[in-house]
């Protein structure tokens, strides 16, 4: 065997001068969002437990194992993750007028919003699946509780999500 021409040699001599460094190489690759929605769903799982535990006006079901709360966290953020896909790009899209008049700040209140809406259709979900062996559900206690999770529960997604998802620049 000859091996590759010295042409193609030269040209990945090149590529792999110019790659970033390896722990960027080994991060999980992006395909076709699925990978992006896995990671958000890991991050809001990390920034649920975290603001549950910093912030009294939100709680998960209490007195299950550790792993069964885990899978409760775990579907907690993939909900928020479908409802961050799905629906918050409409509230976005019908509250514009707002984010113009408060030059943003009024994205705090969607994402209240939105992390209300997870509680409610989490314990809609809890209540189809009565008698299950893991307890769902997100107790949001007020709207002020809600948008203070949001902001701590996005920072931390955000951090999570840009250490596991390569994106293509």
């Amino acid at each position: 065997r000859r091996g590759p021409p010295a042409w193609v040699r030269r040209e990945l001599g090149s590529l792999q001068e110019s790659c970033p460094p390896s722990w960027h190489r080994h991060r999980l690759p992006r395909h076709n969002g699925a990978m992006e929605i896995v990671a958000r769903t890991i991050g809001n799982a990390a920034g649920l437990w975290l603001a549950t535990r910093l912030l009294s006006g939100l709680s998960v079901p209490e007195g299950v194992g550790t792993s069964r709360m885990w899978l409760n966290l775990l579907v907690l953020g993939l909900v928020l993750a479908l409802v961050n896909s799905l629906i918050k790009p409409v509230a976005k899209f019908l509250a514009f007028p707002l984010y113009i008049v408060t030059f943003g700040l009024f994205a705090l209140v969607v994402n209240g919003a939105m992390l209300s809406l997870t509680g409610w259709l989490t314990d809609h979900i809890a209540a189809l699946g009565a008698g299950g062996s893991v307890p769902l559900g997100l107790e949001v206690a007020s709207f002020g509780s809600a948008v203070a999770g949001s902001i701590i529960i996005s920072v931390i997604s955000s951090i999570i999500a840009a250490m596991l998802v390569r994106h293509e620049d």
